[in-house]
């Protein structure tokens, strides 16, 4: 089982033609979650917003919702890619460890980043 946590930037920057491109690279990436794996997104900017504090089943439902919530917010601020993965290494690890306990089994954690921002790489 993998557990996919996908961060995307939504700072002020992604507007127009940069958040259509998220979303679409967003949607192909969801094509390597398969029904028995896990997944959570978390958009950042200056601040970070997450889809949910426990993680989904990779079904095909669920991929829709998280595409249309991606679609539905607004991108604002800054970015801030260091405190995304903090959160994302903290909070959602709680959220794993939850689903973990429903599915039993080794878990590989893979982060895939989505942003205009070069500059920490």
């Amino acid at each position: 089982m993998r557990n996919y946590v996908f961060l995307v930037d939504a700072s002020s920057s992604m507007q127009g033609s940069l958040a259509y491109q998220a979303v679409d690279l967003l949607k192909g990436a969801l094509k390597s979650v398969k029904s028995k794996d896990i997944f959570n997104v978390v958009l950042f900017g200056t601040e970070q917003k997450v889809l949910s504090h426990h993680s989904f089943r990779g079904t095909r439902y669920n991929k829709r919702m998280l595409i249309k919530w991606v679609k539905n917010e607004e991108f604002f601020g800054g970015t801030d890619l260091e405190a995304a993965m903090s959160f994302a290494h903290t909070d959602l690890k709680t959220a794993m460890s939850v689903a973990h306990r429903i599915i039993v089994g080794d878990t590989t954690t893979i982060f895939v980043v989505i942003t205009d921002d070069y500059s920490m790489f």
